[in-house]
C-alpha cells in the first residue's frame, strides 16, 4: 500500500508540474481506485488516513469523472479485448468482489462533497458519453468552447 501511495504522491507532483504551464490534466481514477486496493488487499485504512486525506486534499476543486456500468458490461468488455490483464485472469466472481469494492468507494466520493460528474458508458454511446465529458469540463471554465 506505500507503493501505490507513493503513486499517487508522484502523480500529484507531475500534475502540479503540468499545470504550471497552463495545460488541462487528466488524470485516470487516483486516489478513489487506491481507496479500493485497502478492500482488495484487505488492509486497514485507519493508519494511512493521513496520507489519504493529504492525497484528497489535493483533488479538492478538481473536476472527477466517473464512468459508469454495472458489472456484467465491464467484464464482457474486458474480457472481449485480445489479451487478459493479471486482474482479469482471477476470473469473475473475484473481479465482481473488486468491482463492488470500487462501487462502495466511488458512493462514498459521491457523498463527499466533491465536484463529481457521473456519466452513463451503457445507455450513451462513446460520442454522447464524450460530449457529456466536454459539456461538464466547458461549464465549470476547465476548457473553452
Amino acid at each position: 500500500m506505500l507503493l501505490r501511495i507513493a503513486v499517487e504522491i508522484e502523480r500529484t507532483r507531475i500534475i502540479c508540474r503540468t499545470l504550471e504551464t497552463g495545460a488541462v490534466v487528466v488524470a485516470d481514477r487516483g486516489v478513489t481506485s487506491m481507496r479500493a486496493w485497502f478492500d482488495y488487499l484487505a488492509v486497514a485504512r485507519q493508519p494511512f488516513e493521513p496520507l489519504l486525506d493529504e492525497l484528497d486534499g489535493f483533488y479538492q476543486g478538481a473536476l472527477t469523472v466517473v464512468c459508469s456500468a454495472d458489472f456484467d458490461t465491464c467484464w464482457t468488455r474486458s474480457t472481449a479485448r485480445g489479451a487478459q490483464s493479471r486482474k482479469d485472469r482471477l476470473g469473475p466472481d473475484l473481479n465482481r468482489r473488486y468491482f463492488e469494492q470500487y462501487q462502495g468507494n466511488v458512493a462514498a466520493l459521491l457523498t463527499s462533497g466533491s465536484d463529481v460528474v457521473v456519466i452513463d458508458t451503457i445507455a450513451a454511446s462513446v460520442q454522447r458519453a464524450t460530449e457529456a465529458l466536454l459539456r461538464a469540463a466547458r461549464d465549470r471554465g476547465i476548457i473553452v468552447p
